[in-house]
C-alpha cells in the first residue's frame, strides 16, 4: 500500500535537505511551517482527484486546485532550501534574533 501523499512529500524533503524532520533538533517551528503547506497541497490534490473520480470532471474543472497545490510545493521547496542553508551555517549564524534581545538594542 503506497504512503499517503503527505508522508511521501516529507520523505522527499528529508532526502533533499538531508535532515530527519521527525527529530526535535530541526525545531518544532520549522516542522510546523513545513507541515502546513504540505497538508494544504496534499488536501488540494486529494480533493481534486476524488472529485475527478466521483463526478467525472474534466481537467479544466480540477485544474485550479492542482495549480494551487503546485504553488504550495514551490513554497515548500523554497523553505527546504532555506533550512538546508541554515544547516550549513555555524550554530550562531542560524539563530533567530529577537527585537527584545538586550544585546541588540541600541
Amino acid at each position: 500500500m503506497p504512503l499517503p501523499l503527505e508522508k511521501r512529500v516529507i520523505r522527499t524533503l528529508e532526502k533533499t535537505i538531508g535532515v530527519d524532520l521527525s527529530e526535535p533538533s530541526v525545531g518544532d517551528v520549522a516542522l510546523e511551517k513545513l507541515r502546513q503547506p504540505i497538508n494544504r497541497a496534499a488536501d488540494a490534490v486529494g480533493r481534486s482527484m476524488e472529485r475527478a473520480k466521483t463526478e467525472g470532471c474534466f481537467y479544466d474543472e480540477i485544474g485550479g486546485p492542482v495549480v494551487d497545490a503546485i504553488a504550495e510545493s514551490k513554497i515548500i521547496t523554497r523553505f527546504a532550501e532555506r533550512l538546508k542553508k541554515l544547516g550549513q551555517r555555524g550554530p550562531s549564524e542560524g539563530k533567530i534574533l529577537y527585537s527584545d534581545d538586550e544585546r541588540y538594542k541600541r
